[in-house]
């Protein structure tokens, strides 16, 4: 009978950690696509929901030392700057995958260059590339980090920033 009993309550306790981690992942993914969804309006409501004041993100070397900024107003100035200079910036996501503690996205970005990007003045033309993109959450749901992979030379060369285009 205590075995029985002892083996009841070791099923009932590992469901409920599976089931955790489980919510966890679902979590962290519905809290990543609301951050996503808010940055195809151009809104930072759901950066600022779902983000810590903290949050460190991946810039193109130079940024942060130029603005000053850190932590969660850092990447929003720099997501600012992305909207002006491509005022039809999309992210597309094409597959998302979630753990407790990470979200793994594929996705395509794309925009037309119609304002000034990082002292480069615009082009008019468009581009798209793909992004692998990961976002870490604390224990709580909140992003803490973020890392966008993209073939930068790709970006430049179709937007005609590359000498001799």
């Amino acid at each position: 009978m205590k075995t029985l009993r002892f083996t009841l309550l070791l099923m009932a306790a590992l469901v409920s950690t599976f089931a955790s981690a489980q919510t966890t992942a679902e979590q962290n993914k519905a809290n990543y696509l609301k951050i996503m969804e808010g940055l195809n309006t151009k809104s930072f409501a759901a950066l600022e929901q779902h983000c810590t004041a903290d949050f460190q993100d991946n810039f193109p070397p130079g940024f942060l030392e130029a603005t000053g900024l850190k932590g969660l107003a850092a990447s929003k100035a720099f997501l600012q700057s992305m909207f002006t200079a491509f005022p039809d910036l999309k992210f597309d996501l094409k597959e998302v995958v979630a753990d407790d503690k990470a979200v793994l996205a594929y996705i395509v970005m794309s925009g037309t260059m119609k304002g000034e990007f990082m002292g480069m003045e615009p082009t008019g033309k468009s581009f798209e590339l793909d992004t692998v993109d990961i976002m870490w959450f604390n224990t709580k749901g909140k992003a803490i980090q973020h890392l966008g992979v993209q073939d930068m030379l790709d970006f430049f060369e179709q937007l005609g920033l590359m000498p001799g285009n």
